[in-house]
């Protein structure tokens, strides 16, 4: 019997299903590329804009409080803890300078969700940070035991130093916005990237990916 008959038609079906593998293999390749990078662009913009929003923050209220305790400065001049209080709630209220919440809850989610390496370096900076000015301005987290401040004051000192330590905290978010951006900018660029193709990678190329189709065929049947 003429083994050729069987072969050519054999090679064609071969050929044809290998084409079909190829095609949906790249196919695949190509979302999970697509999806990962536009998953990083999102993630870097996020980053970006509430890490600037919270320094915005920071900043304005070291600001303020500052202001009024160099304004007729004695060390152990009192604040009421009201008044203090009524100075963050204007700036809270303010459609400029207020920390979107929304958004940090967005992209403290995004990155503890996906970016886990980010996430270990941003929760060491901006979660202990809202924690402080939360504990300095005596507000009570929902689950805790309420706080009350009638009667309560600061000192001018204290002002000062919590203004310090604000100043400080807003250069520290500055740095973990450069780190995540540079982060996520070299593996986007390594994503985008492509290897030259010479004819020893091509083969190499074309050998596994035969090899991978014949080990799942194998497998399936």
């Amino acid at each position: 019997m003429n083994m050729q008959i069987f072969i050519a038609p054999a090679a064609t079906v071969a050929a044809v299903c290998l084409a079909a593998y190829f095609a949906l293999r790249n196919e695949r390749k190509k979302k999970a590329l697509e999806i990962r990078t536009t998953q990083l662009d999102r993630i870097s913009e996020l980053v970006n804009r509430a890490s600037t929003n919270l320094m915005q923050y920071t900043g304005t209220l070291a600001s303020i409080l500052e202001a009024h305790a160099k304004d007729n400065y004695l060390p152990n001049k009192k604040f009421d803890i009201n008044v203090i209080s009524k100075w963050k709630d204007c700036l809270d209220e303010s459609e400029v300078w207020a920390i979107d919440r929304q958004q940090l809850r967005t992209c403290q989610h995004s990155l503890e969700f996906h970016r886990e390496k980010e996430w270990a370096e941003w929760k060491k900076i901006i979660p202990p940070l809202l924690d402080k000015i939360d504990q300095f301005f005596l507000i009570s987290k929902p689950g805790q035991p309420v706080t009350f401040i009638n009667g309560q004051n600061k000192t001018a000192d204290e002002l000062l130093v919590f203004s310090r330590y604000l100043r400080k905290q807003t250069a520290e978010i500055e740095s973990v916005r450069q780190l995540l951006l540079s982060q996520m900018r070299e593996e986007f660029i390594e994503l985008t990237s492509f290897e030259p193709v010479t004819m020893f990678s091509l083969f190499k190329s074309i050998k596994k990916n035969v090899m991978q189709f014949f080990c799942i065929s194998a497998l399936k049947n």
